[in-house]
C-alpha cells in the first residue's frame, strides 16, 4: 500500500505542476503577450489597428517543395483571393525562415517556380520556428513518434508565445501535428482545423508490429524479438488513444484520401460527409490480372448490382463521440490545366529512336523506396523477353527535392547503388529542379513511376495522369483506392504493381514485369490509356475542385468563431 501511495504521489506532483503551469499560461501570459505580438506582426504588414483577423497555418517545412506544400500554398492563395479586401492577414509558422535561412521573397519565388502559384506578400507573414529540430526524426533515435509528437507541442508553443510568436484567430495545421491541438484550443481558446495527409499512427502500423514484420518503421531488432514486439505494440496502442483524443480537438479535419479517411475514422469515429460515387471496375495488375487487394476493394465497394445486400447490411459508420470533428475528404490539388497542355500521344513523346523515359518524381525520403526503382530497372534490363531494341532505349529519371543533408546523402547512396547494379548509364538524377524543368521532363517521358508502399494519396501519380504519362504505382492506399481507377469505358488510367506474393518473387520484380508490359504495348493502346488517365485527373483532381472543398470547410470553421 505504501508503495502504491508513493507511486501515485510521484505521478500526481508533475501532473499537478503541469496543470498549474498551463492554467497560468492561459490566464496571464497568453492574454498579456497576445496583444503586443499581434500589433508587432500587423505592423510588419503595414497595419496599425489590432482589429485585423489573423489566420495561422502551422507548417514547419513550408519550403520543402512536396505535395503537402502544394496543399498549403494552394489553400492560402485561394483564401487570399476569396477574402481580398477583408480585414484578414495570414501567418505561416515555419522553420524555413530565420537566422541565415530563406527570406520571405525567396520562399514566394520558390512557390512560383515549383508550383506556379502566386501569393500576395502584402497579407502574408512568416513566423520563424527556431527549434524545428524538435520534430525531426533524427532527434529521436528511439521512441521517435512520441518524441516528435511531444516536440510538436513545444514547437507550437514557440509559434504562439515565443520571441517572434503570435496567437492567431484560427489555427490551421497542414502537416498533421495533432498533439498540439489541445494546447492551441484550450490555451488560446481559438478554433483548430487540420488537413491530415496521413495519420501519425495507423492500424497498419499496429498490424506490422503485431505480425513482427520488419520495415523502415519497425526495425529488424524489434521484429525478431517477441518481447520487444509486445512492448512496442503496447506503446503503440497507448499512443493511438492519445493521438485520437488530440485529433478530436479539431473542429474540421480534411483528409486527402479514402485510405487516410478510413484510418482516421477508425481511430476517432466521425461523421462522414456525402459518400463518393460508387467506384466500379477493375484496376489492372500483373499484365491484366486482378489482384487479391483489388478484389478486396471491390468487395468493400457498393455497386448498383447489390442494393438488397446494402440495405440489409448493418451501418458501417462507427459510433460518433459527441466531440468528434467532421471528416471531409478533399483530394490534394493538381495543376491539371498546365500539365494537360503537354503532349499526349505516344508518337509526340518518343520517336522511333528516342529514349523511352521512365520518370520518378518524389522527395528523396526513405519511404519513397527509390532503391526499389533501381532494382526494378536492373530486372527490366535483364529480362529475357524484352526486346534488345527496347532495352537500349529505356532510361530512368529520378527527379525530386532534397530537404537536408540526410536527403543529399541518400541521393549519393542511390548513385552508388546504380553503379553496383550496373545501370548507372541508364539513370539520371534531377535534384531540386524548378517547375518548368519538371514539366519539360514530364512532357517527353512515357511512364510515370511511383514505388512507395501505402502512399496515403500520391499527388505525383495524378500529375503523371494529367501530363499524359502512363502511371505505375504500388497497389495500396491512394493509388489503389482513389487514383488509378478505370475510366467509365473500362480503359485503365494506369497500372499497379503488387507486393511479393511468394518468397521467390520480389517487389522490384513486380514493378519490372509491369514496366515491360507497358513499354511493349502497341502505340494505339498506349494512347487510349494516356487519354483516359488525363481525363480522370481533369475531372477529379483539379485545383478548382480542391478550392471549392477547402472554402466549404472553411465556412464551417468560421461557424465556430463568433464575430466572423
Amino acid at each position: 500500500m505504501t508503495a502504491l501511495w508513493s507511486l501515485g504521489l510521484s505521478l500526481a506532483v508533475p501532473l499537478l505542476s503541469l496543470t498549474l503551469l498551463l492554467a497560468s499560461l492561459r490566464r496571464y501570459l497568453i492574454p498579456r503577450r497576445s496583444l503586443a505580438q499581434r500589433l508587432r506582426v500587423l505592423a510588419k504588414l503595414g497595419y496599425t489597428s489590432p482589429h485585423i483577423r489573423i489566420v495561422g497555418f502551422f507548417h514547419p517545412y513550408c519550403n520543402a517543395g512536396g505535395g503537402g506544400e502544394r496543399v498549403l500554398w494552394t489553400a492560402l492563395a485561394c483564401m487570399q483571393r476569396a477574402m481580398k479586401g477583408e480585414a484578414v492577414v495570414f501567418v505561416v509558422y515555419t522553420g524555413d525562415v530565420g537566422h541565415g535561412k530563406a527570406s520571405k521573397e525567396q520562399i514566394l519565388a520558390k512557390v512560383k517556380s515549383r508550383f506556379d502559384i502566386t501569393l500576395s506578400p502584402s497579407t502574408l507573414h512568416f513566423i520563424p520556428l527556431e527549434n524545428r529540430w524538435l520534430v525531426e526524426d533524427s532527434t529521436y533515435p528511439r521512441l521517435t513518434l512520441l518524441g516528435q509528437s511531444f516536440g510538436s507541442v513545444l514547437l507550437a508553443l514557440e509559434g504562439l508565445i515565443g520571441p517572434e510568436g503570435c496567437v492567431p484567430d484560427v489555427w490551421i495545421d497542414t502537416m498533421g501535428y495533432a498533439f498540439a491541438y489541445p494546447l492551441v484550443k484550450y490555451l488560446c481558446r481559438i478554433p483548430v482545423a487540420s488537413y491530415t495527409h496521413y495519420p501519425t499512427i495507423s492500424t497498419d502500423m499496429l498490424h506490422r508490429v503485431s505480425s513482427r514484420l520488419s520495415t523502415h518503421t519497425n526495425s529488424t531488432l524489434i521484429a525478431s524479438s517477441r518481447a520487444l514486439s509486445a512492448l512496442k505494440l503496447a506503446y503503440y496502442v497507448v499512443f493511438a488513444r492519445v493521438y485520437s483524443w488530440s485529433l478530436r480537438k479539431a473542429g474540421v479535419v480534411w483528409v486527402n484520401s479514402s485510405w487516410t479517411r478510413g484510418h482516421v475514422e477508425g481511430l476517432i469515429g466521425a461523421k462522414r460527409e456525402e459518400e463518393e460515387e460508387d467506384k466500379e471496375g477493375e484496376v489492372l495488375l500483373d499484365n491484366g490480372e486482378e489482384s487479391s487487394t483489388t478484389k478486396l476493394r471491390q468487395r468493400r465497394t457498393l455497386t448498383k448490382a447489390e442494393p438488397a445486400i446494402a440495405a440489409a447490411a448493418p451501418p458501417r459508420t462507427p459510433k460518433i463521440p459527441s466531440t468528434s470533428p467532421r471528416i471531409r475528404l478533399l483530394y490534394p490539388p493538381c495543376d491539371t490545366v498546365h500539365l494537360s497542355s503537354l503532349p499526349l500521344s505516344t508518337s509526340s513523346r518518343i520517336g522511333l529512336s528516342e529514349p523511352i523515359i521512365i520518370i520518378s518524381l518524389a522527395q528523396f525520403r526513405p519511404e519513397k523506396e527509390h532503391s526499389t526503382q533501381l532494382h526494378a530497372l536492373a530486372f527490366l534490363l535483364s529480362s529475357p523477353t524484352l526486346s534488345p531494341t527496347l532495352k537500349a532505349r529505356v532510361k530512368l529519371v529520378c527527379a525530386g527535392s532534397v530537404r537536408n543533408e540526410a536527403d543529399a546523402q541518400r541521393v549519393e547512396a542511390l548513385r552508388a547503388l546504380a553503379r553496383e547494379l550496373g545501370v548507372e548509364d541508364k539513370v539520371e538524377f534531377v535534384v531540386n529542379a524548378g517547375y518548368a524543368e519538371i514539366c519539360e521532363w514530364m512532357g517527353k517521358a512515357s511512364v510515370g513511376l511511383h514505388t512507395m508502399v501505402d502512399e496515403h494519396f500520391g499527388i505525383t501519380v495524378v500529375e503523371f495522369q494529367a501530363a499524359g504519362l502512363i502511371p505505375l504505382a504500388h497497389a495500396s492506399a491512394g493509388p489503389l483506392l482513389d487514383i488509378l481507377l478505370p475510366s467509365p469505358s473500362g480503359t485503365p488510367t494506369g497500372f499497379l504493381a503488387a507486393s511479393a506474393s511468394s518468397p521467390t518473387s520480389s517487389l522490384p520484380g513486380s514493378f519490372a514485369a509491369q514496366l515491360e508490359y507497358i513499354v511493349s504495348l502497341p502505340e494505339d493502346e498506349q494512347d487510349q490509356i494516356r487519354e483516359a488517365a488525363r481525363r480522370n485527373a481533369q475531372e477529379r483532381f483539379s485545383v478548382r475542385r480542391f478550392e471549392e472543398g477547402w472554402m466549404s470547410g472553411w465556412r464551417e470553421v468560421l461557424g465556430e468563431k463568433e464575430g466572423w
